[in-house]
């Protein structure tokens, strides 16, 4: 991702039902609850797309906080896949100021 579009994303007014933050510094669920990565995938998979972007606080003005939650990229997108059959695009990006 380009860091320009990584910053209108940071700038957005509000989140929706197709852009969440969530700051998840050293973990976020899998699979337990609406609030999980798999509740994420199937709510934003309902409204045709979006992003969940981790490691971002979600109150305005947002603040780049960084995250650990999933250290293996390959094993979330396996784990997605065993439970929905679909693919995801995972991305990770570091940001400078």
């Amino acid at each position: 991702m380009e860091k320009d579009k990584f910053e209108r994303l940071l700038n957005a007014d509000s989140e929706s039902e197709h852009l969440e933050f969530k700051e998840a510094k050293v973990q976020f669920s899998l699979e337990n609850g609406k609030k999980s990565l798999f509740g994420y995938y199937a709510a934003i998979a309902n409204e045709k797309g979006g992003k969940l972007v981790l490691g971002v606080t979600n109150k305005i003005p947002r603040q780049v906080v960084g995250t650990n939650a999933f250290q293996n990229q390959n094993k979330i997108k396996e784990k997605v896949y065993e439970k929905f059959h679909r693919t995801i695009e995972v991305e990770e990006f570091f940001y400078n100021k």
